[in-house]
């Protein structure tokens, strides 16, 4: 039955069930059975296969419990500047004299993801009222799609997000986040099965899109799924349109359609010119250089990937064999044990945590750190991880302790105390989190983001001159940077954009 059950999720969604979520999907059934008063998972499975539309709603539910709908703004800082910074300009020179610009959020789960494409298309486009801007968000989870057009957030769908972007563009009520109407109007939603709906669709404006963005969506589909969606969107792309994904996803995937470029921290794909796709056709593959690199340096890079890629494949294999290897010995001297035990390489471990994290693989991360704590206990950045990760999926508790045992090996672990500054935040102690945010500036006064998080804090209990203060220390660190250098305390801006941002606010007071 369960692998009943598997085909059946395929061929509807194109989504793969992972063997470590087998009891979850074991229990949404069991549920599911209990609710629609089936008397057992066969008969479940029977209603969902009908062929008629009497089962659509229930699919709806079905999806929205199977799916992963943990989503926060610019998410992926480095594949977002790219995107800001090298991606939206060049489509914007390219549209200067059509002032026409469509992009499509795929996967959009509760909207942050194109939220954040319009917050972005704002700030480059001071003339935006005078372009034909279409960002679509469309998912399958028709559930989440309701969130994402009530435009309403909680605290942590803005972690890493400075506050700088949710005082500009989010209203404040109560303990949640009210989008802008301005920018929420900029955004349009619509449901999208990407396996069985059609696409390019002009009557459903699924076409000629400028940017497509599909991240952390491939990792949950077949290979056959994929290709398909793939195809999917290459036709539905401008020539010269761009398509994102995240950052191995495609790895093992055919993109020969596709010209690629190379950026320091991502790969991100391109429709070629007609011209161009003759080439392609002839077995010219087309990587085009960026940023003047030659293509010796594209060379290194894309080894650079693949070597990465097959680190993280093989690492699996590689711990246990460490593992058995340190069992199978009898260790009788502290220096015996060292020597074993630094044969597991934690940046290897790192890396392959960061890929499961990019994938909301979220348990088996931890699982994975927890593997081989007892072999690095004095590793502040493994305590640090694991606490971030627990942030994520909002297990505060278990966050909280994880910084506690970094900052028993190192009382100066400034990103530890940073998280629990956050976590005091997102629980609404405000109180908790200015004594961290003020301990934070005693240990290390060049810290940006505590004066920053003061600021808004001191703004919300009406404190207009602590919070100015604040805001005054904070410009006074930006006047430091070179002008034109990425700030990410605040969300991205240039130091001479926001210097001109806090101004503005200091203004308002």
């Amino acid at each position: 039955m369960t692998n009943d059950f598997d085909r059946l999720i395929a061929k509807q969604t194109g989504i793969i069930i992972r063997e470590e979520e087998r009891k979850y999907l074991d229990k949404i059934i069991a549920n599911r059975c209990q609710n629609l008063r089936l008397s057992s998972p066969e008969a479940y499975y029977h209603f969902l296969s009908r062929e008629d539309r009497s089962n659509q709603q229930e699919w709806q539910t079905f999806i929205s419990t199977i799916t992963n709908n943990e989503s926060y703004f610019f998410r992926d800082e480095a594949q977002f500047k790219i995107i800001q910074d090298s991606v939206l300009p060049e489509i914007i020179d390219r549209h200067r004299d059509d002032r026409i610009l469509r992009i499509c959020s795929a996967g959009c789960s509760t909207g942050q993801e194109p939220y954040s494409l319009a917050i972005v298309l704002r700030e480059l486009l001071p003339d935006f009222r005078n372009w034909n801007i279409t960002i679509l968000g469309i998912d399958i989870d028709e559930a989440a799609l309701e969130v994402a057009r009530q435009g309403i957030y909680e605290s942590w769908s803005f972690r890493g997000v400075r506050s700088a972007v949710k005082d500009k563009y989010f209203h404040k009520i109560d303990r949640q986040y009210h989008l802008l109407p301005e920018i929420k109007k900029m955004v349009e939603f619509q449901t999208v099965n990407l396996v069985k709906t059609h696409f390019p669709k002009i009557e459903e404006n699924l076409r000629d899109f400028d940017l497509i963005i599909c991240r952390n969506v491939f990792i949950y589909f077949e290979k056959t799924a994929t290709k398909l969606i793939l195809d999917k969107f290459y036709r539905s792309l401008q020539d010269s349109g761009y398509l994102v994904v995240g950052h191995t996803e495609l790895h093992s995937h055919n993109v020969d359609q596709f010209k690629i470029k190379v950026f320091d921290h991502s790969l991100i794909y391109q429709r070629p010119t007609p011209e161009e796709e003759l080439n392609i056709i002839r077995g010219n593959k087309i990587i085009e250089p960026v940023d003047r690199l030659q293509k010796f340096q594209i060379d290194r890079e894309l080894n650079s990937v693949e070597q990465s890629l097959k680190i993280s494949s093989s690492l699996e294999q590689q711990l246990l064999s460490i593992r058995q290897d340190i069992k199978s010995r009898e260790i009788r001297d502290d220096r015996q044990q060292a020597i074993a035990i630094t044969t597991i390489n934690p940046k290897l471990v790192i890396e392959k945590i960061t890929i499961l994290r990019e994938a909301q693989l979220h348990q088996q991360a931890i699982e994975e750190l927890k593997n081989i704590l007892p072999e690095y206990r004095d590793r502040v950045d493994l305590y640090q991880l694991l606490a971030e990760i627990n942030a994520d999926i909002g297990n505060y508790t278990e966050a909280t302790n994880y910084c506690q045992k970094a900052l028993e090996i190192d009382s100066f672990a400034i990103k530890s105390h940073y998280l629990l500054a956050q976590i005091a935040e997102a629980q609404e102690k405000k109180d908790e989190a200015k004594q961290i945010l003020k301990k934070i500036i005693y240990l290390e006064p060049s810290f940006l983001s505590a004066y920053l998080d003061l600021s808004q804090i001191y703004r919300q209990e009406g404190d207009d001159h602590r919070a100015e203060k604040m805001l005054k220390i904070a410009i006074d660190l930006l006047q430091k940077h070179p002008s034109n250098s990425i700030v990410p305390e605040m969300g991205g801006l240039t130091a001479v954009r926001a210097i001109e941002h806090l101004k503005g606010k200091k203004s308002t007071f």
